[in-house]
């Protein structure tokens, strides 16, 4: 999902830093033009293999793993990102480097170097303008690792922090797979539920309506279950 602020500071600073080097020149300032250009092709890597993402997903192609192309635009990105990091330590852009690489690193499923670049961000940046969806982020590299007790304090800070959450859809489901991961099936049951309420044309909605029947099968709320069954049918 492109992210609209995210493009916005970026293009900003970019135009801004280009047209401080059209007029003033000199080697400072150029110097200064090397870290806006640099993230700038970071990005450019980056949204490449989100474009190509979000034309695999219209398709109603697996978007799981990234493709060969994919993932050698999104490792670019994280390059470029890093020299951001190792070139110029505590630029204005270092937050942007930080998620830039925290996203990239989990679209190639690379999720304990995500975490680890997410961690960097809310270390350094609490208060960043990334933290509603790093936060989502964050809450799918655990799950996916398995931990699902951790993905889910994410997801709690994120409805707490922001209720009105774009990721809202998403994290709802996310709690009903972390409660289902962990046999908790009054939890899995509410989850799914509200998620399959609130988004009733949203996508696996078949796949959570499935895991909300086994929840209730589980609880032995069988017509329950066999009347969510029928709907899927």
């Amino acid at each position: 999902m492109k992210d609209p602020t995210h493009r916005f500071r970026a293009n900003r600073r970019r135009l801004l830093a280009g047209a401080v080097c059209v007029v003033l020149g000199g080697l400072a300032v150029l110097a200064g033009c090397a870290k806006y250009n640099t993230y700038y092709n970071a990005e450019r890597h980056f949204n490449e293999a989100e474009h190509a993402r979000e034309e695999r997903l219209k398709l109603g192609e697996d978007v799981s793993r990234a493709t060969a192309a994919q993932k050698q635009d999104y490792n670019l990105a994280i390059k470029k990102a890093q020299k951001i990091l190792d070139e110029y330590p505590g630029h204005s852009l270092t937050d942007d480097a930080l998620f830039l690489q925290g996203k990239s690193y989990q679209r190639i499923a690379s999720y304990r170097m995500s975490i680890r670049k997410l961690d960097l961000l809310f270390t350094n940046f609490p208060q960043t303008s990334y933290l509603e969806e790093s936060l989502f982020l964050q809450a799918v590299n655990y799950l996916m690792l398995g931990d699902a007790g951790r993905s889910q304090g994410l997801l709690d800070q994120l409805e707490t922090k922001f209720p009105d959450s774009r990721f809202q859809s998403q994290a709802l489901r996310s709690s009903g797979d972390n409660a289902y991961a962990l046999e908790r099936w009054d939890d899995a049951v509410v989850a799914y539920e509200r998620f399959l309420e609130r988004f009733p044309t949203a996508e696996n909605w078949d796949d959570s309506s499935m895991r909300l029947a086994e929840s209730l099968f589980e609880l032995e709320r069988y017509g329950e279950a066999v009347e969510v069954l029928q709907r899927v049918i």
